[in-house]
């Protein structure tokens, strides 16, 4: 066998080197940068044991139908967020809308009104709308938009 010369040597250590600095930040990478497969984290955990259909998100929208001025109705879930978009009239009466509202609650059952939050959202021209209303888990009441009582 031949001698290995000093240049061979200090080649032979420099791939060493750059195999364990690789190998090393491959780790640190592993242990610092954790892979997230879920957008919201482990705050959904429990939803499908309550999830809510589409027929009944449709019966919350539809509440709105019978509503003098309503145009159109559509629900959607968004983690653990119902939100329910009313297009309506400019001169739609918000306070029917605001009773038709509390319908909403009651078309989900206890352990579903404990999970989710209900937004409404009224769209129409005019200065009235866009009024927005907001029902907090386990909250019996919405909570309306400033721009509500004008």
């Amino acid at each position: 066998m031949k001698k290995m010369t000093k240049k061979q040597k200090r080649m032979i250590l420099i791939g060493i080197i750059v195999v364990v600095v690789i190998l090393g930040l491959l780790f640190l990478k592993s242990l610092f940068f954790v892979k997230q497969d879920r957008v919201y984290g482990n705050r959904l955990d429990g939803i499908e044991d309550v999830e809510v259909s589409e027929s009944v998100m449709n019966e919350m929208a539809s509440v709105f139908k019978d509503v003098e001025g309503v145009k159109s109705t559509d629900a959607r879930e968004n983690g653990k967020i119902i939100n329910l978009l009313i297009d309506v009239e400019d001169t739609t009466d918000f306070n029917k809308l605001k009773e038709a509202s509390n319908e909403v609650y009651k078309k989900l059952d206890d352990d579903q009104r404990k999970f989710y939050d209900v937004q409404v959202f009224f769209f129409g021209g005019g200065d009235k709308y866009p009024i927005i209303g907001y029902l907090h888990k386990g909250g019996t009441e919405f909570v309306w938009s400033n721009n509500a009582n004008e």
